[in-house]
């Protein structure tokens, strides 16, 4: 039980998203190669040479986001969905981890977007973007001008 612990310790300073790690920068490529290949997906001249190599680019994109979703799910075990915390009144409540069920909830609407009829749930997918953008720290600084 304590290597249990441990390791998914150890798994979840990879996965903290932070995007500070190789393995977060590795995802950010992901998700950029991603919304280039859905992106290109809309040229119908473009997608007419094209067409094979980006639906494999688009399944790799997703099994790659999947493992991630396997890997945080390891990393962050019961506190996926969310933790307990105290506030300064020293009362828990349950902090829901949005951005944990933000990935899920893309991850297996765009798994439903592999059949044809659903093929519209895979660009949810551009929003994990977002996601990664917010996990960036120096680009959340904003300076104002007086």
């Amino acid at each position: 039980m304590n290597n249990k612990i441990s390791f998914s310790n150890r798994l979840r300073k990879f996965v903290d998203g932070e995007a500070n790690t190789p393995f977060e920068y590795f995802m950010l490529l992901i998700v950029v190669i991603n919304t280039v290949s859905i992106g290109l997906e809309t040229s119908p001249s473009f997608f007419e040479k094209y067409g094979k190599s980006l639906v494999w680019i688009d399944q790799i994109c997703l099994w790659l986001f999947i493992l991630e979703l396997l890997i945080k799910a390891i990393a962050f075990n019961k506190e996926f969905f969310g933790e307990f915390r105290t506030d300064s009144e020293n009362q828990r409540f349950f902090h829901i981890n949005k951005w944990n069920l933000f990935d899920l909830t893309i991850i297996l609407l765009s798994t439903i977007g592999s059949l044809p009829f659903f093929s519209v749930f895979r660009v949810l997918r551009l929003f994990k973007s977002i996601k990664v953008i917010k996990g960036i720290k120096s680009l959340r600084v904003v300076k104002t001008l007086k």
